[in-house]
């Protein structure tokens, strides 16, 4: 049974933890930001007056999408709200319950008490995209706040250390990379007056340690092709869902996979293997959804370079077809048809 259950990236599925009662503390809720992540998701952050709980002061919170924020207060009160601040697992800050609701927000109504704050972006002023449950940022790569967050999930995915927060925001204004984060892989082949003609100044030591982070992203991306699934940022695809993809795709799998996609449009609702294995179904739209963008699209076409260049000899290939995306044996067969049922 435990076999057949398996595990998750950080847990065993057939276990079940025990664990106490979560520390509990009062304060109250100075304000709520809106945050943009590399998906664009719009996530709300409560501010709160600092407070100790469990030995840590707590100064923010996540409210996580509006109907949390409505669960809390149905009218959306929340700002000068006197709250219960948990930290759930003894970790992460939790907004538990409201003990007194505060002020209505500005702009809101009977029929709308959050107001227009999920309507657009704050950060690019993109229209929202509010049919699912976090509202999400539809501009793209145009946002800066997507921008800087998928550069820096990429950088930390292929282990590039040295180039960190405050370097991206340099690297992005100065157009030295973008969304399709290629132009990370050429940087190491500039010196510093180049960097400078290019609008970015840079010390000895600055300039040696961002090539050093570059050579250390190439040297991921050979090294497997996990590293480069998870680090393309590609929607709902977690770790252990790259590693199960790249592990049935030896050797290029992966590249014939994103290339394939890159023609078809959309993808279905699982990854078939001809032992019949699936991955969970959120993987194959997740890997479609990543193609319908242009930018996007060519990040993939240029990686496909990339890693056709550092590996070598025969491997399978994965390959998507108008609902399904199967582990073929020989490099350049056509899709194969999914099994008619699905365990």
């Amino acid at each position: 049974a435990r076999v057949e259950l398996g595990e998750s990236a950080t847990a065993p599925r057939w276990a079940v933890a025990w664990k106490f009662p979560a520390q509990a503390a009062t304060t109250t809720i100075l304000g709520v930001d809106v945050q943009v992540g590399r998906t664009g998701a719009l996530t709300p952050v409560a501010r709160l007056a600092p407070v100790r709980v469990c030995g840590v002061t707590v100064a923010n919170a996540s409210l996580h999408n509006p109907a949390e924020m409505l669960r809390l207060e149905p009218q959306g009160r929340l700002v000068g709200a006197v709250v219960v601040v948990e930290r759930a697992g003894d970790v992460i800050p939790k907004v538990a319950s409201v003990i007194t609701p505060g002020v209505e927000l500005p702009g809101s109504s009977p029929d709308r008490p959050l107001g227009s704050r999920f309507d657009s972006c704050p950060e690019c002023g993109s229209p929202a995209d509010a049919a699912q449950v976090v509202p999400r940022c539809t501009g793209g790569d145009k946002c800066p706040a997507q921008l800087q967050a998928r550069v820096e999930h990429f950088c930390d995915a292929l282990k590039m250390k040295g180039i960190g927060p405050e370097m991206i925001r340099r690297l992005i204004n100065a157009g030295l990379v973008d969304g399709r984060f290629v132009g990370l892989f050429s940087l190491d082949r500039l010196t510093r007056e180049e960097f400078r003609s290019r609008g970015l100044v840079l010390g000895s030591g600055e300039c040696e340690a961002l090539k050093r982070a570059v050579r250390a992203g190439k040297a991921s991306v050979r090294s497997g092709e996990a590293h480069l699934l998870r680090a393309l940022g590609l929607e709902r695809v977690s770790t252990s869902a790259a590693k199960i993809c790249a592990s049935f795709a030896a050797q290029g799998g992966l590249v014939e996979a994103l290339r394939w996609c890159n023609s078809v449009g959309s993808a279905g609702t699982a990854l078939y293997t001809p032992t019949g294995w699936a991955v969970p179904g959120v993987t194959a739209p997740g890997i479609a959804s990543f193609q319908r963008h242009f930018q996007e699209r060519q990040a993939c076409v240029d990686f496909v370079h990339m890693a056709e260049a550092s590996s070598a000899g025969p491997g399978g290939s994965m390959v998507a077809d108008a609902g399904a995306l199967a582990l073929v044996k020989e490099r350049g067969a056509r899709p194969v048809d999914p099994p008619a049922v699905l365990s």
